[in-house]
């Protein structure tokens, strides 16, 4: 049996037509209407879903604009995982949700074929993970103004493959986050502000860029202090020019193809503290930088250069001391063109 309003099954409740304000399953309540919600979103019912238990309900209806209930078939809702996942629906643009018990965002909209998210009444508040969350959407515009990511602590995968060409996280707090594993990764947005990210917290930031479409990156605001993984993090990057003059690395042991394939053409690696990397494997593989400034580098404690500058377009290359210019000389597959010399 549906659960009823007024008489009116709530599946045909459509706001526009019937002007209500709240809806209970007994003492329970299903839904608030906030002021802010459009009048042609529309409750979901069990029926638009599948999976019985918390965490397993995927969408399945065919709502243009849709409101996800705090009670599915009886059950509470705190879980969000996997719910748009695989959904092949290009009809679907807006979700909206005032559930303030959702923790779990993991692969909600994981290859959504809707191409374009309208999620600007999403209540975020108490969400801890929204890992993949994006990865492999369509929807080439995202509206996530209203995101509340002060409780989020993990940021993996989060926008992996998506095809949005433009985010703006201006209104993103990330002062929890410590995962931002490939964050962008083969990500399509052409520009990135990211100065509003609090980054004193993220021990791994592997990947974060590989592959991304962005062409500028201003990332002075990063706080890399707690940092423990940079490999491959701007591998196949598109971004111009690097200045990470701000980064401190000093806790950072795996570098290995952090600049593999960059399109930089200037990277600035002015604060970069070494001392505790062993790995550059791969480091400046076919990247475009025409100049490699290592100065700073410290490289006593590193155990593998294999590969480190091979197809590197640099041409000029500086090193701290004579120790570090002769283990750059001889690492394996360097141009014979890139000769170091101590600055």
């Amino acid at each position: 049996m549906g659960i009823k309003y007024n008489g009116f099954d709530i599946k045909d409740i459509m706001y526009k037509d019937i002007p209500i304000e709240k809806v209970m399953l007994g003492s329970q309540l299903l839904w608030e209407k906030q002021s802010d919600i459009l009048d042609y979103y529309v409750m979901a019912t069990d029926d638009d879903f599948s999976g019985t238990s918390n965490g397993s309900f995927r969408y399945i209806g065919s709502h243009e604009y849709v409101i996800i209930p705090h009670i599915i078939k009886g059950v509470n809702v705190t879980s969000y995982q996997n719910m748009f996942q695989g959904n092949t629906s290009a009809v679907l643009k807006g979700v909206t949700s005032d559930n303030p018990n959702v923790t779990n965002m993991i692969y909600m909209f994981y290859g959504s074929a809707a191409t374009t998210l309208d999620l600007s009444n999403f209540d975020t508040s108490n969400v801890t993970t929204m890992y993949n969350m994006f990865r492999d959407s369509s929807a080439t515009s995202l509206d996530l103004s209203s995101f509340d990511t002060s409780s989020v602590t993990n940021m993996y995968g989060m926008f992996f493959n998506s095809s949005a060409t433009s985010l703006d996280l201006s209104s993103f707090d990330t002062s929890s986050v410590t995962n931002m594993y490939g964050m962008f990764f083969n990500s399509s947005a052409t520009s990135l502000d990211l100065s509003s990210f609090d980054t004193s917290s993220v021990t791994n930031m592997s990947r974060m860029f590989q592959g991304s479409s962005a062409t500028s990156l201003d990332l002075s605001s990063f706080d890399t202090s707690s940092v423990t993984n940079m490999s491959h993090m701007f591998q196949g990057s598109s971004a111009t020019s690097l200045d990470l003059s701000g980064f401190d690395t000093s806790n950072v042991p795996d570098m290995s193809y952090m600049f593999y394939n960059s399109a930089a053409t200037t990277l600035d690696l002015s604060s970069f503290d070494t001392s505790n990397v062993t790995n550059m494997y791969y480091m400046f593989r076919s990247s475009s930088a025409t100049i490699l400034d290592l100065s700073s580098f410290d490289t006593s404690n590193v155990t593998n250069m294999g590969q480190m500058f091979n197809g590197s377009s640099a041409t000029t290359g500086y090193a701290r001391t004579q120790a570090d210019a002769d283990r750059f000389n001889n690492s394996s597959g360097k141009p014979s063109a890139l000769v170091f010399v101590v600055k």
